[in-house]
Order: C-alpha cells, then sequence, then structure tokens
C-alpha cells in the first residue's frame, strides 16, 4: 500500500524486509539445524568442514528468502506467485 502512495520503492522494500527477517528467522535456525543435524549424520568431524556446512545451510536459506520475496513483490495474485515458486523449488531439488 505504501509502494502505490509514492511513500518509498520495491527494492527499499526488498532490502528492510530481508535485513529484518535475516537474523531471527534465517541466521539463527540454520545454525540451530547444523549443529544438531551434522553430528547426527556423522560427516567428517573437523571444525573447518562444519562451518562450511554451516556456511552452506545459512546461504541456502538467506537465498530461497531472496527468490521468494523477490517473486511476491513482482506478483500481485498470490495464487500465482505460490505456483511459480513452487515450481522453481521443484527444479532446484
Amino acid at each position: 500500500h505504501e509502494y502505490i502512495s509514492g511513500y518509498y520503492r520495491v527494492s527499499v522494500y526488498f532490502l528492510s524486509k530481508v535485513l529484518s527477517d535475516i537474523l531471527f528467522l534465517r541466521t539463527i535456525p540454520g545454525i540451530i539445524f547444523s549443529c544438531m543435524v551434522y553430528w547426527m549424520i556423522g560427516l567428517k568431524a573437523t571444525a573447518e568442514a562444519f562451518f562450511i556446512f554451516l556456511f552452506s545451510i545459512v546461504l541456502v536459506s538467506y537465498t530461497a528468502t531472496s527468490m521468494t520475496l523477490a517473486i511476491s513483490v513482482d506478483q500481485t495474485v498470490v495464487a500465482i506467485a505460490n505456483i511459480f515458486i513452487n515450481n522453481i523449488f521443484v527444479l532446484m531439488m
């Protein structure tokens, strides 16, 4: 609504949404998940390998968030946005 009124641009909305959501909804859960799962699946027990795994998990979370926000900003119909992002995620599997 504020975009249509001319208060700010779409890029400002996108950046503020990503930055406000990045720590509590992406970074902390990614760290907790990595700490639990890495040792359970028995991957290489070195600090370097663990931090590469952690970095990869957090970056995948950031990428998925950015993609969904970019598509939601572009689409005006929620159903079309859901279909579009679901198809992209299926292709990425």
